[in-house]
């Protein structure tokens, strides 16, 4: 079986969360954008994970990347119980992706199974070193659910309402 790619261009909320939770866990969401043609992604939502209790607040991250140019920008708001503060970073784009078009192919992944998630029928591929896990549309391909093995738990992102098709550009603006 050939190993399938994510779509060119496609959006999702998601939600991320822990099993088992544990105690310093906790449940978050964000939304993600990825135009592979033009080399773009953005993230943004509640880090996670994140250590709340040692750091005393949570961290939000919007993360644009942006290969043509050679940039990443990160910018995150700790969110303390009293007040806010907002960070800008720059950085040089090394290449590195959160989730790559040909991520099966990275992972040297092995189709493991077929199950349904929302009533689609979905392609379960699992790494070569089995500790991440990719659910995704046996039609569309776009992902439904990821899986990544940390330690003794499973940090889980499940991908809500998947869009395939443009996405505006404004969504990838770097701010100056």
């Amino acid at each position: 079986m050939n190993l399938p790619q994510l779509p060119d261009t496609w959006q999702a909320a998601y939600i991320s969360l822990w099993k088992p939770m544990m105690p310093e866990n906790f449940i978050s969401n964000g939304m993600a954008w990825f135009d592979y043609d033009k080399g773009l992604y953005r993230i943004d939502g509640l880090s996670n994970p994140w250590d709340v209790k040692t750091t005393g607040y949570k961290l939000w991250l919007s993360e644009i990347g942006v290969q043509a140019e050679k940039k990443k920008q990160k910018k995150t708001i700790n969110i303390y119980p009293d007040k806010l503060v907002e960070n800008l970073e720059n950085h040089v784009y090394e290449g590195k992706h959160p989730l790559p078009q040909n991520v099966l192919s990275l992972w040297n992944a092995s189709h493991i199974g077929q199950t349904e998630i929302e009533e689609q029928s979905v392609d379960i591929w699992e790494s070569e070193s089995q500790d991440k896990k990719l659910y995704i549309s046996s039609v569309t391909h776009v992902p439904l659910k990821m899986e990544l093995k940390k330690n003794e738990q499973t940090h889980v992102k499940k991908f809500i309402s998947p869009l395939i098709g443009e996405i505006q550009e404004t969504i990838f603006k770097l701010r100056k």
